[in-house]
């Protein structure tokens, strides 16, 4: 999960500091919340796999919390991510990065349906969907807010 949290923002601000020769650390912050985004991504699409994963003895970190202790962590994701998004202001950055919310109705959605049936990969299907669509429509909802406040 570091892994995605770190590589969302690594990727912005690569782009940014090849483009702009200059890394301000509010690039940084406005790419935090898409890689937490993206961090849940990685981690809804763990639950079709758990139950084959931990007869395989591969001890991921879904296995390892349960499903149901691994949802709440998914939904805790969910939560970082817009709390993120909301204080991004505060930072300096243009109120137009809440155009990034777009993506909030799926980001609810699938923590619903993650919480009430982790247990059933069945069920769970659409609220992967749901997760990749958040956090696509969270990037540009969020890049297009920081170019129109130009």
């Amino acid at each position: 999960m570091a892994v995605a949290i770190t590589y969302g923002p690594l990727v912005c601000a690569g782009t940014y500091l090849v483009q702009r020769h200059a890394l301000p650390a509010r690039v940084i912050l406005a790419a935090l919340p898409l890689g937490i985004a993206i961090a849940a991504f990685l981690w809804i699409n763990e639950f079709p796999d758990r139950r084959a994963d931990e007869k395989a003895g591969k001890r991921t970190l879904v296995v390892r919390l349960g499903a149901a202790r691994a949802s709440a962590y998914f939904t805790a994701l969910v939560a970082a991510t817009w709390t993120g998004i909301a204080l991004l202001p505060l930072s300096g950055l243009s109120r137009g990065v809440w155009l990034g919310a777009i993506g909030l109705p799926f980001s609810v959605a699938a923590a619903r349906r993650l919480g009430a049936s982790a247990q059933t990969t069945r069920e769970i299907i659409p609220a992967q969907k749901w997760t990749l669509l958040w956090f696509v429509l969270l990037s540009l909802g969020e890049s297009l807010g920081l170019v129109l406040a130009r």
